[in-house]
C-alpha cells in the first residue's frame, strides 16, 4: 500500500454516521500526524505554524465529536488509522524543513480531495459543517503551498483565522 492510499481509496461512506466517523478519525489521525512533525522542526516559527496546524485538527475534532457521538459513532480513537498516519511522518526524518513543506504539499491535494467528497456526502441540514470541513482541509493545503512557494510570512493565516484558540506567534 502506498502511502497515501488508506486515505485516497477508501469506499465512499453510505451514512452520515460514516462519514463522521471518518472525519473524526482523520482529525484524529491528522493531530498524530502533526505531533510527531512537531517533534522533528525546532525553529520557534516551524514551530508555530506546526502547532497551528495541530491545533486546527484538535479544534474541528472535537467540534464533531458531540455530533458523532449523537450519531452513535464510536469516539475512541482508531490507534491503526492514527499509526498509519503519524507513520507518514516517518518520511521525514532527517529532511529539512524546505523538503519536508514540498512533500507535504504534494501530498495534501489526496486529503482535500477525500474531504470534499465526504463533506458533498453530508445530509444538506449539515451545510455549515460541510463548508467547515472543506476550508479547515483548503486551508492546510494553502499553507504547504505558500510556505512551499516561499510566502512563509503569511503562509498560515488562513489557518489561525479559524482557531478559537490560537497559539501566540514569537
Amino acid at each position: 500500500m502506498s502511502d497515501l492510499e488508506f486515505v485516497g481509496n477508501r469506499p465512499s461512506p453510505t451514512s452520515f454516521a460514516e462519514i463522521l466517523e471518518e472525519i473524526y478519525q482523520g482529525e484524529a489521525g491528522g493531530e498524530a500526524f502533526f505531533c510527531e512533525v512537531l517533534a522533528r522542526y525546532t525553529e520557534p516559527d516551524q514551530q508555530y505554524k506546526l502547532g497551528s496546524l495541530l491545533q486546527l485538527e484538535t479544534e474541528l475534532k472535537a467540534k464533531i465529536r458531540p455530533l458523532a457521538f449523537q450519531h452513535g459513532v464510536e469516539i475512541v480513537e482508531n490507534q491503526e488509522s492514527k499509526q498509519q498516519i503519524a507513520g507518514l511522518a516517518a518520511q521525514f526524518d532527517g529532511k529539512t524543513w524546505n523538503d519536508f513543506i514540498h512533500g507535504f504539499a504534494q501530498m495534501m491535494p489526496t486529503f482535500v480531495d477525500r474531504f470534499r467528497l465526504l463533506a458533498a456526502a453530508m445530509p444538506a441540514d449539515q451545510e455549515k459543517l460541510a463548508a467547515a470541513i472543506v476550508e479547515h482541509e483548503e486551508s492546510i493545503e494553502e499553507f504547504a503551498r505558500l510556505e512551499a512557494a516561499g510566502s512563509i510570512e503569511h503562509s498560515i493565516d488562513r489557518v489561525v483565522k479559524q482557531l478559537l484558540y490560537p497559539l501566540r506567534r514569537p
